[in-house]
């Protein structure tokens, strides 16, 4: 009995360093009660309900929980992560339960699950390594156990950030037909709160959104620079949470990056969950290209997916065209110009229409990659000056940089070593070899890179097919 009730006390010791590391916010919003931690001699057992909870704690409190058991046991302890919903009764995570059994039934909010794109359905969300993590928060959100309010994604455009948001809105409705939830764009608030005001009747428009249960707003970037709809939001924002309602927005940036938002928002859009949708890897390229082709009745061949996830590297909506113009180009494949109607499943798509469709795509594309665009590109991406990459600094950032722009002048250019070395401001054309092969193997390896100090590592591979497309096609990297 001694030594349970010593056992309990050191696990109480411990909960409070942990809380006055994370601080009682953070603390109580992942720990209080929604993990149990069970000190043993050679480890410490945490039991949370979900496997996002433990994805969660095991990525952003490893070390913390590590320093705090160190410091209470007196010696350093391993980590054992469990999943166990039955451990936590009184709290939602499995069945989908978004409406408090405490709450009276609402009429029937602004959504309709033919109102919006039927594709938008979180069962069609293709997952990877680039998006699961948005995927996850996503599906916690719509299913009523997520511990966190408001959730913002945020990412490049054509990831999938609207097939989230409407996702969560249309597994809501199915799961709970009465629940008030309502989907908007930045312009259409923005515009509906205009008009109100034009017509000095302020009020019916904010009576129907604060009593929502659920409020996504798209494109949220969209209110930045101006003020009075960013105070009204503000407003909106603060008075739903105090009911309890949830808030889901999407941004082409992360909120500290969205220019003229007002430090009282940004700060309020952090006290959630913010997370990033990528650009999809090889992998997920792939399984995208097949989950679709297989709904549009093409029956693509192994090589010919695997070339076009090669060759796609954009956003999900460039394969989404390219599957398009394949049925298009596979249905007049006699060269005749008309399309012959044929049964889902006969459309034969092989390598020679893959050639013939990127034959007839890059004809437009200009073939000569300059390594000043090459520079220029990864630059704007590390957040540096191009001077900084043909400068001296040994700085590792700069370093890792110049590294990059290295590898790319070799492979997207038929400059030889020294013509690169003087390009980029080199004495000597070893140093440019060496930086190519150092790429080389850390691609050959599957490294991870920080591009900037404040965000999350990247695979390489990820940021050199962005980069990639960056320069042979015209398009902006997407913000790290």
């Amino acid at each position: 009995m001694a030594s349970s009730a010593a056992a309990t006390g050191m696990t109480a010791r411990l909960c409070e360093d942990l809380a006055e590391r994370l601080g009682p916010t953070r603390f109580g919003l992942w720990f209080e009660r929604t993990a149990q931690l069970d000190l043993k001699a050679d480890r410490l057992c945490i039991t949370v309900p979900t496997r996002f909870h433990a994805d969660w704690i095991d990525r952003h409190f490893r070390e913390d929980l590590r320093s705090a058991a160190a410091r209470t046991s007196g010696s350093d302890l391993s980590l054992e992560l469990t999943v166990e919903p039955e451990a936590f009764p009184g709290l939602a995570v499995a069945a989908p339960t978004p409406v408090p059994p405490h709450r009276p039934r609402r009429r029937r909010g602004s959504w309709s699950t033919t109102q919006h794109d039927q594709r938008f359905d979180l069962d069609r969300f293709v997952v990877g390594a680039g998006n699961e993590m948005a995927y996850r928060a996503a599906c916690a959100m719509a299913g009523g156990s997520a511990p966190y309010n408001p959730l913002f994604i945020h990412g490049g455009c054509g990831l999938g950030k609207t097939h989230l948001l409407q996702g969560i809105c249309r597994r809501l409705r199915t799961a709970s037909p009465e629940t008030r939830l309502r989907y908007v764009t930045g312009e259409q608030f923005t515009n509906e709160f205009i008009a109100a005001v034009r017509s000095n009747d302020v009020g019916s428009f904010r009576r129907p959104y604060r009593e929502l249960d659920l409020l996504a707003i798209d494109d949220i970037h969209f209110l930045s620079n101006k003020t009075a709809t960013q105070n009204e939001f503000l407003a909106t924002f603060d008075a739903i949470g105090l009911v309890g309602s949830q808030i889901v927005l999407a941004s082409d940036e992360h909120p500290r990056q969205i220019r003229q938002f007002h430090q009282r928002l940004v700060s309020r859009l952090l006290s959630g969950m913010v997370v990033e949708v990528q650009m999809p890897d090889a992998a997920t390229r792939l399984a995208i290209i097949t989950r679709w082709a297989q709904e549009k009745g093409l029956n693509l061949q192994p090589a010919a997916a695997g070339a076009l996830a090669q060759r796609c590297i954009g956003s999900v909506r460039e394969i989404e065209g390219a599957l398009t113009r394949l049925e298009a180009l596979a249905m007049l494949g006699d060269g005749s110009g008309t399309a012959t109607h044929r049964p889902a499943g006969s459309l034969e798509i092989g390598m020679l229409l893959i050639a013939r469709l990127f034959g007839e795509q890059t004809r437009d594309v200009c073939p000569n990659v300059r390594i000043e665009s090459i520079m220029a590109a990864v630059a704007e991406r590390f957040g540096l000056d191009v001077s900084r990459l043909t400068g001296s600094s040994r700085h590792r950032h700069v370093v890792l940089a110049r590294s990059i722009a290295a590898y790319l002048a070799r492979t997207l250019t038929t400059r030889s070593f020294p013509e690169i070395a003087r390009a980029m401001g080199r004495p000597n054309h070893s140093t440019i070899f060496t930086a190519v092969q150092r790429i080389q193997q850390q691609l050959a390896s599957n490294q991870t890179i920080s591009i900037r100090e404040t965000s999350a590592p990247v695979s390489l591979q990820y940021l050199i097919d962005t980069l990639q497309a960056s320069v042979t096609r015209g398009r902006p990297t997407a913000s790290a």
